[in-house]
């Protein structure tokens, strides 16, 4: 069922009318309509005071983007978006397929590799890689600058005996493991005199 953004004096209305226009079942129609909805039920902004804030002359340009009477024009895509707390790519995106709905954009725009290294980044730590602290991404920087990463950075395996290290010996990071304690541990770990 598909639903048709109308104006109705100064409130947004919808109605599950059957909406006869080119651009109602686009994903970027679909997302103004739900984001009208929504910013329309929290806030009770109408139309007309959304226009009013975009520097729109009239408000029914809204309501026929969102009914799919008029596509969405790419360089007010970004404004819109913030307007009604959409995800600016997502959204973006979906304007672009709405004008050139043959070309895949998120394919063509994404450079190679990078999406899957991203998405495994993300998984791996639970959140988009933006939401990472200063420290987490000043790591993720020097891993990158550094020609065999292995050699300086620990597993989690190692990790436990290092901070004992650290703990045991406070300028183990700053002035390394001295010779003779270099000894006591080999000497411990192949249990030789």
């Amino acid at each position: 069922m598909s639903s048709q953004a109308e104006t109705d004096g100064d409130q947004f209305l919808l109605t599950d009318d059957h909406n006869p226009f080119p651009y109602r079942d686009t994903h970027a129609a679909q997302s103004l309509a739900d984001g009208l909805r929504r910013l329309s039920e929290e806030t009770g902004t109408s139309l007309r005071q959304l226009a009013k804030m975009l520097a729109l002359k009239q408000a029914a340009v809204l309501s026929h983007m969102a009914n799919g009477r008029m596509p969405i024009p790419l360089d007010r895509a970004e404004q819109l978006a913030d307007a009604l707390s959409l995800d600016k790519s997502d959204f973006l995106f979906a304007v672009l397929e709405q004008r050139h709905a043959d070309t895949n954009w998120r394919e063509r725009l994404a450079a190679p590799h990078s999406n899957e290294v991203v998405v495994e980044l993300e998984a791996v730590a639970g959140q988009p890689l933006d939401k990472l602290s200063p420290e987490q991404i000043s790591v993720l920087r020097e891993v990158a600058a550094e020609a065999r990463p292995r050699r300086r950075w620990l597993t989690v395996h190692e990790v436990s005996l290092v901070e004992k290290l650290r703990r045991l010996r406070p300028l183990f990071g700053v002035h390394g493991v001295s010779t003779e304690d270099a000894r006591a541990i080999e000497k411990a770990l192949i249990g030789g005199d």
